[in-house]
């Protein structure tokens, strides 16, 4: 593993963000108790979503929305390593729901395209 392939100005917003969460909730409250999965990537999606809609910077801290989501990754991570999360996440089939449903909506915009070149 090569940790230099990490871009520094990510570690840079990463940190940003880490830093504002740590001023707000204390430095490693991930870490005082468990941590519920969907509140992370509830507030992930949330900037992303903001990201995606030509917001860089978020207005609350004025950390870069993607500094967030890797501050949010980052935590999960952190959690599940050290089992301080609580699994909350919907699905209990390890994907298999998603990845069948993904399939067949893939299937069904090939075959809508393929109909309109015809």
């Amino acid at each position: 593993m090569d940790t230099t392939l990490i871009p520094p100005i990510a570690l840079i917003h990463c940190a940003d963000a880490m830093t504002d969460g740590a001023d707000k909730y204390d430095p490693y409250n991930w870490r005082a108790k468990k941590i519920a999965i969907r509140s992370y990537v509830g507030a992930m999606k949330r900037h992303l979503d903001a990201f995606m809609e030509g917001e860089d910077v978020a207005s609350d801290s004025g950390c870069k929305h993607l500094g967030h989501v890797m501050a949010g990754a980052a935590i999960l991570l952190d959690a599940e390593a050290h089992s301080r999360w609580v699994d909350d996440r919907l699905a209990l089939d390890n994907g298999l729901a998603f990845t069948h449903s993904r399939t067949v909506v893939e299937k069904n915009i090939a075959a809508r395209r393929a109909a309109r070149k015809k």
